[in-house]
């Protein structure tokens, strides 16, 4: 797995433990669900570790990103 360029791998790591918990008190407190969180956590993964361009494509040419829904 290659992550994407440009990226500081030791911030990365910072930004995903804070990302996961404050999520995760989100979820706690009853301001989003687990499914938006989970969500927001698989966009962030694929910003840092994007699919090959074939991959990340589905049937019809569309993207299977779903990312993060906007509240």
């Amino acid at each position: 797995m290659t992550t994407a360029p440009g990226l500081d791998a030791r911030q990365e790591t910072v930004v995903l433990l804070a990302l996961s918990a404050g999520l995760g008190l989100s979820v706690l407190l009853g301001r989003r669900s687990a499914d938006d969180a989970t969500a927001v956590l698989r966009y962030h993964l694929g910003r840092l570790f994007p699919a090959p361009a074939a991959a990340s494509q589905g049937v019809g040419g569309k993207s299977n990103d779903r990312g993060a829904r906007p509240r």
